[in-house]
């Protein structure tokens, strides 16, 4: 935002941030920096939507789909096909076996 001008300006990137916005129900929107997460990239979204049923346009969500937007490559992907950003959604594994 051009706050003297009053207007939005297009940055076409973000550099080294890299943003994560949730749905409307889901608290988790943060920022950071690429240089820190060793499997990401900057001027990368990843964001959720809702999934409706088809021909669903209201009511409650049947979960929420992940994708991650490159503003460089101008692309988006299902974050199953980023693994690096699934590190940061899937929980690590478990260190310890059951035992009988």
């Amino acid at each position: 935002m051009d706050e003297d001008g009053q207007e939005w300006v297009n940055l076409g990137r973000l550099w080294d941030l890299v943003l994560f916005l949730g749905s409307e129900n889901n608290t988790g929107k943060f920022a950071a920096l690429a240089s820190h997460l060793p499997f990401c990239k900057g001027s990368c979204i990843g964001f959720s939507v809702p999934r409706f049923e088809p021909g669903q346009f209201s009511g409650k969500a049947k979960g929420h789909d992940t994708y991650v937007a490159d503003l460089q490559t101008r692309t988006i992907q299902p974050l199953e096909e980023s693994p690096g950003y699934c590190n940061l959604f899937q929980p690590p594994p478990y260190p310890f076996s059951a035992q009988s």
